[in-house]
């Protein structure tokens, strides 16, 4: 009788985990998407979703410069 279908691909899955290739999957057998990246404000702890929000935060802190709420985020 030769291997089935679960067999073959835990055997795959085995190979790869061991070589550090495997991907994370979820409990449905999807793969895991990445966190999106985001961005403190160091002044108020806010964090903004995108680099359009950041902008627009900034008008909130007139006494502060975009790069002393946001350092190393290029605008």
């Amino acid at each position: 009788m030769g291997a089935s279908k679960k067999d073959l691909r835990n055997k795959k899955n085995k190979i790869l985990e061991a070589a550090g290739l495997r991907t994370p999957l979820t409990h449905s057998g999807v793969p895991v998407k990445p966190a999106k990246p985001t961005y403190p404000c160091t002044i108020c702890k806010a964090t903004m979703p995108s680099i359009n929000d950041t902008v627009a935060h900034v008008n909130k802190h007139p006494k502060n410069t975009y790069n002393e709420c946001f350092p190393g985020v290029a605008a």
